[in-house]
């Protein structure tokens, strides 16, 4: 899985008092890619990652 616009990723958990634990996602994207936050989360909807 991969978009053209992405560089790479990073995601790691981190404490959350609610859950115990909450996972968060660092995203580089490409010096000439536009993508917004909700443009990243409907390309992640349907493969195997939640952000």
């Amino acid at each position: 899985m991969g978009h053209a616009e992405i560089e790479d990723v990073q995601v790691t958990g981190v404490p959350d008092e609610r859950f115990g634990e909450e996972i968060i996602a660092w995203v580089k994207l490409n010096g000439n890619s536009d993508l917004s936050e909700e443009d990243i989360k409907e390309f992640c909807k349907g493969k195997n990652c939640a952000l």
